[in-house]
């Protein structure tokens, strides 16, 4: 493995933090080299088995990522601080929620869904996808929303680590709490449910109908997770939930709000109007709507934002958050730029997931580019991202028999519950082709996590 160093300097800082990040490489690759070394074999060996039962190709890190607790936290807590920016702008600068869902674009059919409760729910459940850069994180979106918290993404790599013999227990001599120290999401997430049950809520979780299998699959292990430690959690789908919601019920949506934006008609519009009377002792509200807008990012770019802001808020946005710009910009210099450069920027839908509505100039010709960029200037509702250079994962990959470097770029998924952090994982591309990164599945894209020292 290389002996790369990361070094990540925070600018303008005189924290405690930002004195390690000054003198200490981001990841211990002696430490890592050492996991490896002592549990690869039987890395190896344990995904040849998996491979084989379940007949599809599988990938996983030859071991974890050591990396310096002290720093994640601190960056933890300056991406927490931007997000709580981004849900009180509107207030901040005045405006009435139909003045604020003008500056997204939102169009007139989506508004009772994105206005539920007024704007008055700012998901505390979030997971940003960051890059890792030589300055650190790049928060690329927030994904302010209840339905972002799979902790399955944490849970699957643990449950297989934990599984080689040892490897564990070595873990926590380097580390005082071992793999559970690196990710803790479910864990955080259940001391909630808890606290709800004990004061007598009927917790449940509520899903869009018809998940396909290995979803439902994914699904049911992140319940069971909670059902054994005796917590009745109950599973409703889709309309289902109109007949059976009563005041005594919890109600997480474990659904992306996206769904209620999608041609499937997997919920009508007034189901969200339903929860009108239990919208301030449930997450079911669609106002991510809004508050997930990566417009969001772009707004902060702007001058009539900025004018909003102190130096030690700005200070964070331009250390935190890549050049964003909302495609009904008028600057016709940037949007020069912006057209000329392709491989510079990424065009992307206010709203989506799964790297829907997103284009990467890297990944396009010259001709499409142009196609995708007339028709963000044409619809208003999109930004112009610049593309950031993420560092090298120092981690190789194993199919069960050979080994192979990490050869694509990388999202850093940070985890928060309640407004709190709650864990990091990587996913990671097994091949260099294209820049977008989607859902985990061990193939395509590998989950790795990360270790907490």
């Amino acid at each position: 493995m290389r002996e790369d160093r990361y070094f990540i300097h925070c600018v303008g800082s005189t924290s405690a933090e930002a004195i390690i990040s000054r003198t200490m490489p981001l990841f211990d690759h002696k430490t890592a080299e050492n996991i490896t070394s002592r549990f690869g074999n039987e890395i190896r060996r344990s995904v040849g088995i998996f491979r084989r039962v379940s007949n599809k190709p599988v990938f996983f890190p030859m071991g974890v990522l050591p990396i310096d607790a002290r720093l994640v936290n601190s960056w933890a807590q300056d991406i927490l601080r931007l997000k709580k920016l981004i849900c009180g702008l509107r207030h901040r600068m005045s405006l009435t929620v139909d003045e604020y869902c003008d500056l997204f674009s939102i169009p007139t059919n989506l508004r009772p869904i994105a206005c539920s409760r007024e704007l008055a729910f700012p998901s505390e459940y979030f997971r940003p996808d960051c890059i890792l850069t030589t300055s650190g994180p790049k928060v690329l979106e927030f994904n302010i929303d209840p339905g972002s918290m799979v902790f399955i993404a944490g849970m699957a790599p643990k449950n297989f680590y934990r599984s080689i013999p040892g490897m564990d227990s070595f873990l926590k001599k380097l580390s005082a709490s071992g793999l559970d120290g690196s990710f803790w999401a479910e864990r955080s997430f259940l001391s909630h449910l808890l606290r709800l049950d004990s004061i007598g809520r009927r917790i449940c979780i509520w899903d869009v109908p018809g998940r396909e299998k290995e979803q439902a699959k994914e699904r049911e292990i992140e319940l069971d997770y909670f059902r054994r430690t005796g917590l009745e959690v109950e599973l409703i789908e889709g309309g289902d939930i109109v007949d059976k919601i009563s005041r005594e019920m919890y109600v997480f949506r474990y659904f992306s709000y996206n769904h209620f934006l999608l041609s499937r008609k997997y919920f009508d519009s007034s189901y969200i109007r339903v929860f009108d009377d239990f919208s301030e002792t449930n997450d079911i509200s669609g106002s991510s709507v809004v508050f997930d807008n990566k417009q969001n990012l772009a707004l902060l770019w702007t001058t009539k934002v900025q004018h909003y802001l102190d130096s030690k808020e700005l200070e964070l946005v331009k250390r935190y958050i890549p050049r964003t710009y909302q495609s009904s910009t008028q600057d016709e210099v940037l949007l020069h730029r912006v057209r000329n450069n392709r491989e510079s920027w990424i065009i992307k839908g206010g709203n989506g997931f799964q790297g829907r509505n997103t284009s990467a100039g890297q990944d396009c010709s010259e001709a499409e580019w142009g196609s995708f960029f007339c028709e963000a200037q044409k619809n208003g509702d999109a930004v112009f991202q610049e593309v950031v250079a993420p560092i090298s994962i120092p981690v190789f990959l194993t199919d069960g028999t050979n080994q192979y470097p990490q050869a694509g770029g990388h999202i850093a998924n940070f985890y928060y519950v309640n407004d709190r952090f709650s864990g990091l994982v990587f996913r990671l591309k097994r091949d260099g082709k294209g820049l977008k990164i989607g859902a985990i599945n061990a193939g395509d894209v590998v989950a790795a996590l990360p270790l907490l020292v």
